[in-house]
């Protein structure tokens, strides 16, 4: 909330209450701002009556603008009954009031209709009430401006008001306003430490005043905390739709939501021919996958004429679908092999998202090249193995060469088994 008056409000306690004037009526009590000051007087009188007090004293019937004079008007009142006039009237120019307007057709006696803040009490349209009063309930009421009201609200306003002054213990100090107002202490009150609290949500207590806030979630709308709805502050470029527990951002006609961030919207078509969006300037733009054709025309690109599949081809506007054989799948725009593949698999290329693409969970072997190392053992390792098997086949041979000159071993009978082998010439052999 805009807090309409300054900062510093300073409660004058009235210990005696004296005649600026003898002619004059005295305030029953004030409240001073750092450069205003609003006092109530308890004098029966008509609208004009009392708007003559007001200036006597230099200032004017008072304007509520904001949820810190209707503060200042409670702590007047002091729940005191009665009807006080407020700086309110029913504009010249109109013969009735207005109850859909903010100020129903009033104005303040400063000749403006600035506000934050209204308290109208439940009525209809008035023809005869032209002027505003205020009760102990701070409802605003219109009343006929010729009946005499129970008293009047004034407002003051000067360039400085009066700092507690450091006087000497024991010297008594007297503080005073131009509209009668007088009193023995000026002091800063915590408006918040009031029960009930002046505020619906949340008090601040500033140096002589108060500021209303509202907790997160809410905002401060002709002095109450009402409920934000989540597309207050929804990141959505051009609609948004409340939910029951968020929102959900959508698009003008001629638009479409962006698949890639659900918050933006791309211009969208969903024919062969559309009209272009164009702003003042002229520049006319189309979706992707169209161009523009004339002046204001857009015209789908066919992109299945361009070979962007491998296989099949299915043209739609704005984009295409890539089609694989049984036995393929897709990745990206190409059908790849697959093991057993029995299904026909469509890539879109009309920007829509593409579905996950099964991969198998075991991949067959990568074929790896060899180290170099490797390669030269392997070539030792055979050339050693051929040298092994030359060398054996060469000790054979000169074995086989030893043995014509030899004696030759026979196996004679069981009685020569058990004494062993016995030599023999080989010319003996049978």
């Amino acid at each position: 909330m805009r807090p309409l008056l300054p900062p510093s409000l300073l409660l004058l306690l009235l210990g005696t209450v004296a005649l600026a004037q003898p002619r004059d009526l005295s305030p029953a009590g004030a409240q001073c701002l750092e450069h205003e000051c609003f006092a109530v007087f308890w004098a029966s009188r008509p609208f004009s009556g009392a708007s003559e007090g007001c200036e006597r004293g230099g200032g004017h019937l008072m304007t509520v603008r904001s949820t810190v004079a209707e503060e200042a008007i409670a702590l007047l009142l002091q729940n005191r009954e009665g009807q006080l006039w407020l700086g309110l009237s029913l504009s010249p120019s109109l013969s009735c009031t207005e109850p859909s307007r903010r100020l129903r057709g009033f104005r303040w006696v400063t000749g403006d209709r600035n506000t934050d803040y209204t308290n109208w009490a439940s009525s209809g349209q008035r023809c005869e009430e032209r002027c505003v009063t205020v009760s102990r309930d701070l409802r605003w009421e219109e009343r006929r401006c010729e009946e005499a009201a129970d008293g009047f609200l004034c407002q003051y306003s000067y360039g400085g008001s009066c700092p507690r002054l450091a006087a000497p213990h024991g010297v008594p100090v007297t503080y005073a306003t131009p509209f009668g107002a007088r009193g023995a202490d000026c002091e800063d009150i915590d408006d918040c430490a009031s029960e009930p609290g002046p505020c619906e949500q949340k008090c601040v207590n500033t140096k002589g005043g108060f500021e209303c806030q509202c907790h997160s979630g809410y905002r401060m709308v002709d002095g109450r905390c009402q409920r934000l709805s989540p597309c207050y502050e929804a990141p959505c470029q051009q609609r948004c739709e409340e939910l029951p527990h968020g929102y959900r951002c959508g698009c003008h006609p001629g638009y479409a939501v962006n698949p890639l961030d659900a918050t933006l919207c791309r211009l969208y078509c969903n024919a062969t021919e559309c009209s272009a969006v164009c702003d003042t300037s002229g520049a006319c733009e189309c979706p992707e996958g169209f161009v523009l054709d004339g002046d204001e025309l857009c015209v789908d690109v066919d992109e299945c004429a361009s070979d962007h599949c491998e296989f099949n081809c299915t043209n739609t506007p704005g984009g295409f679908q890539c089609h694989c054989p049984h036995g393929f799948h897709l990745r990206g725009i190409e059908c790849v092999p697959i093991q057993g593949g029995d299904g026909e698999e469509v890539f879109s290329g009309d920007f829509e998202p593409v579905p996950h693409t099964p991969v198998p969970s075991r991949p067959p072997p990568k074929a790896e090249r060899l180290h170099p190392g490797m390669l030269v053992g392997i070539a030792v390792g055979a050339l050693l193995s051929l040298l092994a098997v030359l060398a054996l086949g060469f000790h054979l041979a000169r074995k086989r060469c030893r043995s014509h000159g030899s004696m030759d071993y026979k196996y004679s009978g069981p009685h020569e088994k058990e004494l062993g082998l016995q030599p023999v010439p080989s010319g003996q052999k049978p």
